[in-house]
């Protein structure tokens, strides 16, 4: 009973929050009700994002085909690696369907510049004229994430707007995670459409002949491959790598052949779990993303935690085995579709919301053994 009350007082809060959303964005900025020329779609965007939403992106396109497409995206900058950015530019960036990507570092958009960041908008995007500026706000963004892009949105000046709400409140999470079905978040997405839509789940992701080439080279003669994906962001998300190595070498020992993905600065890492295992490649640094993407439709079977490649294999309809923390919500973030099995434990102080969780209970107490019999299952 006590969870009832308090899940029902997080949906009388979070529904209290976006009215009051919905009045200031009519207060604000303008309303109109007519066929754009330009759509501008702002979202902060890294690569599992990116494949989240490009379902609804696309739904934008089919609805509005003649219409100019702007995507106002983050760099994928992070703090210690200014030169690696993984963002929508590197997943969209040479997609016909999209006419242009203006992207800016996230920094650059804070409340501690709010001179510069008027600045920068001005030169970006105000010479657009922008007919309709659509924005998808993050999942975890709280109110005065939104209220600051209700501000840059006034500073755009655009014919309509949408897109100014919360989907998730960190109150009573334990409540919240017993009693509410939480939806994908390919799904959430397209349902927050301004207009109604077809609701199809699309991935029009080109990959040139050069991309394909340069991976079919690098896995020309190894057969019944299986992709390892063990880095993301955040303590909370890892599984010890002295699993995954224990795991790759299972696989190994049987015949088959493990390759393990990662960016640049993964490289040691990928080395310390495939070293003097037979038939195990560490590829971590040597694919762009979308070699990354077509590497794992030409495998179709990965093992990843929670993290951008997850979603990869979601679009290419790859069999997944995706191992995840239960520091957040189920199911907002399990990839869409069919293919995959989530492997999650759920503890007493599940779910902690916390990125950076120290102990990191949920995911030692996944066994090697518990992955291996999902894995030779399901593959």
């Amino acid at each position: 009973m006590a969870d009832k009350i308090k899940v029902k007082l997080v949906q009388i809060i979070f529904n209290g929050i976006n009215i009051f959303l919905k009045i200031l964005r009519k207060l604000l900025l303008k309303n109109g009700s007519y066929k754009p020329e330009v759509i501008c779609v702002h979202a902060v965007l890294q690569l599992g994002d990116t494949i989240c939403m490009i379902p609804a992106l696309y739904q934008i396109r089919k609805r509005y085909p003649d219409a100019k497409l702007i995507l106002f995206t983050s760099s994928g900058y992070e703090k210690g690696y200014e030169n690696i950015r993984l963002g929508a530019q590197n997943i969209l960036g040479d997609e016909k369907w999209i006419d242009e990507i203006i992207t800016y570092d996230y920094e650059e958009l804070s409340y501690r510049n709010l001179l510069v960041m008027k600045k920068k908008i001005h030169h970006r995007l105000l010479s657009q004229k922008i007919d309709l500026f659509i924005n998808f706000p993050g999942e975890r963004d709280r109110v005065r994430v939104i209220l600051k892009w209700l501000y840059i949105t006034r500073i755009i000046k655009p014919g309509m707007s949408y897109g100014y709400y919360i989907s998730t409140l960190r109150l009573f999470p334990k409540s919240q995670d017993k009693l509410l079905q939480f939806d994908y978040e390919v799904n959430r997405l397209i349902n927050h459409l301004p207009f109604k839509s077809d609701k199809t789940v699309e991935f029009p992701i080109h990959i040139s002949s050069e991309d394909k080439k340069y991976v079919d080279d690098m896995i020309s003669g190894k057969h019944n491959i299986a992709v390892f994906s063990f880095s993301g962001k955040g303590i909370s998300k890892k599984w010890p790598n002295e699993s995954f190595r224990s795991l790759v070498s299972m696989w190994s020992d049987r015949g088959n052949v493990a390759i393990i993905v990662g960016g640049a600065k993964e490289y040691q890492e990928g080395e310390e779990i495939s070293q003097n295992i037979k038939n195990a490649y560490n590829f971590c640094g040597l694919t762009t993303p979308k070699q990354c993407l077509y590497l794992i439709s030409q495998a179709r079977k990965i093992v990843t935690i929670d993290t951008g490649t997850a979603h990869m294999a979601s679009a290419v309809s790859a069999k997944s085995v995706v191992i995840f923390s239960a520091f957040y919500f189920q199911r907002k973030w399990y990839p869409y579709g069919d293919n995959s099995i989530i492997i999650r434990r759920n503890l007493s102080c599940s779910p902690c919301l916390s990125k950076n969780c120290i102990d990191n209970k949920c995911m030692k107490e996944i066994t090697v053994e518990e992955v291996w019999d999902k894995m030779t299952a399901f593959f």
